[in-house]
């Protein structure tokens, strides 16, 4: 949490100096978002609740049937309420690094139309993308690794919900197969969002860097600070998964294929026809 007030501070101030829309400003593009993945949610939450109802008595924890219903009851609610906690933390990690992305990248665009107005005074705008790029840094240095947990998650959320919609006969009815496609679209839609809006930054930085060559170009001198502002962009401005990969739009692609070649791989290694579901084996 105080990571998220750090970085809300530094936010409010970049959007007050540009005069972007607040942190907590209602614009479509967040509330649809928000509005789309808690829907999609909520079906698998419900999902949960009534698939681990229908096994009952045949619900099995280290190898221990829970013939007592109160012992079956007490342990779906934790597992929902787990399930629960997870999801929700997920979602408000995509919502608000979403949120934080689309601002810096408004950021960024004002600055480029900034070189539109003539007599366009650099030292200001080298200033600007300073500051831009010291919040991006910060916000790399505390929600890299919970970006690398959110991809993990989405991942095995992908992946259990693909296992559903390709081997419909290990899944117990109709709606276990539905919640767990729920699931699927439910992550899948978290992380597409989530590495959308951060591959959009790096994006604007690269189309501001070429406003600047174009603009430099056509005069006779080029300035010290003009310059050092070109080596800067030049550098590119990119959020990672811990530090490691850069979020590009070709890492959703990438990420979707993975889970896709996983998923054929492991079924591989499978013995289909030694292979009954434990619901139904023990009923």
């Amino acid at each position: 949490m105080p990571k998220l007030v750090k970085i809300s501070t530094h936010l409010i101030a970049l959007t007050k100096t540009y005069n972007l829309p607040s942190l907590g400003h209602d614009n479509k593009y967040i509330s649809v978002l928000m509005i789309i993945i808690i829907l999609l949610h909520i079906p698998a939450w419900v999902g949960t609740v009534i698939v681990l109802s229908q096994i009952r008595m045949s619900v099995m924890l280290f190898n221990l049937k829970l013939s007592n219903s109160i012992y079956l009851w007490t342990t779906i609610l934790i597992t929902v309420f787990g399930y629960v906690i997870l999801m929700l933390s997920m979602i408000t990690l995509a919502i608000y690094y979403t949120t934080v992305c689309y601002h810096l990248r408004l950021a960024i665009v004002n600055i480029t139309k900034f070189l539109h107005k003539q007599n366009s005074d650099y030292n200001i705008l080298f200033r600007r993308y300073i500051t831009i790029r010291k919040l991006a840094t910060l916000i790399e240095d505390e929600l890299s690794f919970s970006v690398f947990l959110s991809s993990v998650c989405n991942a095995c959320g992908m992946y259990s919900g693909l296992t559903a919609v390709l081997y419909t006969d290990e899944y117990l009815n109709e709606i276990n197969i539905l919640t767990m496609g729920t699931i699927f679209v439910a992550n899948a839609t978290s992380y597409i969002s989530l590495t959308l809006s951060a591959s959009m930054v790096p994006e604007a930085t690269k189309d501001l860097w070429f406003k600047l060559q174009e603009d430099f170009s056509s005069g006779s001198n080029i300035t010290n600070v003009q310059q050092r502002t070109l080596a800067l962009l030049e550098k590119g401005l990119h959020f990672t998964v811990w530090k490691m990969i850069p979020i590009k739009r070709s890492l959703i692609l990438a990420t979707m294929g993975t889970v896709f070649t996983y998923n054929l791989l492991l079924d591989s290694l499978r013995l289909k026809e030694n292979l009954t579901p434990m619901w139904h084996s023990s009923n």
